[in-house]
């Protein structure tokens, strides 16, 4: 826990310096080349990739990783044709000729953020948490540097804090890889056992790999209507930084919190006694706690302190934040608790509740785009992000207390 909080606090303190070397253009091109990732890595491990906590043997575990590497081998290269195809397109529609070149990277992060992603749920089930803390902290301290080296030192070359990125990717991918290797042999895995796990596991891919791209599409639709409805391409680096500032404990909180809640909760359900009960609202206690004073603070003095932190250039960023970080406080306590949709197996339900999100959220910035100001776009955005993460937190609540629901 230490560790990743380390990492957080690395990132954070990077960003004031960022800001004054990166003008809110480039912060907008960042969060384009950020938001594609996402949304295609969501989909690059065939949604296997939750699996892997699942069966009771370690032999089975590995051979549901694999299917997970050779889904991410085939998703890379499929990129790569899609990028050489259709740069010119993706390249017309963002704007910024200069962000083309950076479109040829794209494969290679999907490969280092699917592969880690698998990876890091492989070293969960083992409890390998110390390994995956240092290689947040490795990403963290590699990225920042980077980013700052290219932001002072080589301020002609476009594309600074897309550099630092990857970086940072490759860091954390060599930080674990050879750890999950020496695990186990490659020569145990079997392609009939992969067959017959990628049935026993269908569901995932059936159901919760669209739920999942249907939500990470709709938490990044913003990078990719904002640019296209306003012709100031700073109004995206705005809403780029007000998101990663007050994303960056979701992110702690999505990957380590998350992680080891998942593990913990798939233990409680085989136990029974309303431990998966009493493990949800311990849960929901600690972070809604620990969310309420930040929340206010923004709420209120958001444009000063962004204005003050991280320049007067970017004070319309913490406009955005004020709007923002309500629905985005509720995400902290629902991210972890999600998996609870893993481990009692509602996926369809997941599936339609993500549907139902991606279609109001984008239906309030194609409005909010063709009638209104980007401010009012972003908060219509946020008013809708907060009633579905509200439902779904009191849902997953209400879910708990049956541990014996299975889909």
């Amino acid at each position: 826990m230490s560790g990743t909080i380390v990492a957080q606090v690395v990132s954070f303190g990077a960003y004031p310096l960022l800001t004054h070397l990166y003008s809110p253009i480039e912060f907008g091109l960042f969060g384009w080349y950020t938001a594609i990732l996402v949304v295609v890595v969501v989909v690059v491990n065939g949604g296997y990739e939750s699996a892997i906590m699942l069966p009771t043997k370690e032999d089975e575990a590995h051979h549901v990783f694999a299917i997970c590497g050779f889904l991410i081998f085939l998703s890379s290269i499929l990129s790569l044709f899609i990028v050489l195809f259709f740069h010119a397109i993706i390249g017309d529609y963002i704007g910024n000729e200069k962000f083309v070149f950076w479109l040829y990277f794209l494969p290679l992060s999907i490969f280092l953020d699917g592969t880690y992603v698998a990876m890091s749920f492989l070293l969960n089930r083992r409890k390998d948490y110390k390994i995956l803390t240092r290689s947040k902290i490795v990403q963290a301290f590699t990225s920042s540097i980077v980013g700052v080296v290219m932001g002072y030192y080589f301020k002609n070359i476009f594309g600074g804090l897309i550099i630092g990125f990857i970086c940072g990717q490759l860091a954390a991918f060599v930080a674990i890889v050879f750890v999950v290797l020496k695990s186990f042999s490659l020569r145990e895995l079997q392609f009939s056992e992969m067959k017959i796990q990628a049935k026993v596991y269908k569901d995932f891919p059936r159901y919760a790999v669209g739920s999942s791209y249907l939500n990470a599409l709709s938490r990044q639709l913003p990078f990719f209507l904002l640019s296209y409805f306003y012709v100031d391409k700073s109004v995206l680096g705005y809403f780029t930084l007000a998101h990663k500032i007050l994303s960056a404990p979701l992110t702690f909180i999505g990957t380590t919190v998350s992680q080891i809640f998942y593990e913990k909760a798939a233990r409680a359900k085989e136990q029974g006694g309303g431990l998966l009960r009493i493990q949800t609202m311990k849960l929901v206690e600690i972070i809604g706690g620990l969310s309420v004073i930040p929340m206010v603070i923004i709420m209120v003095w958001g444009t000063e302190i962004f204005a003050f932190v991280f320049g007067k250039e970017f004070e319309t960023a913490g406009q955005y934040a004020r709007w923002m970080i309500p629905w985005i406080a509720f995400s902290y306590i629902v991210s972890p608790l999600s998996f609870l949709i893993n481990v009692q197996r509602k996926l369809k339900f997941e599936l339609w509740y993500s549907t139902l999100l991606i279609m109001f959220r984008g239906g309030v910035l194609v409005i909010g785009g063709l009638y209104f100001t980007a401010e009012v776009s972003v908060a219509g955005y946020s008013l809708v992000g907060l009633i579905f993460s509200a439902g779904l937190l009191f849902w997953l609540i209400n879910m708990s207390k049956n541990e014996d629901l299975v889909l």
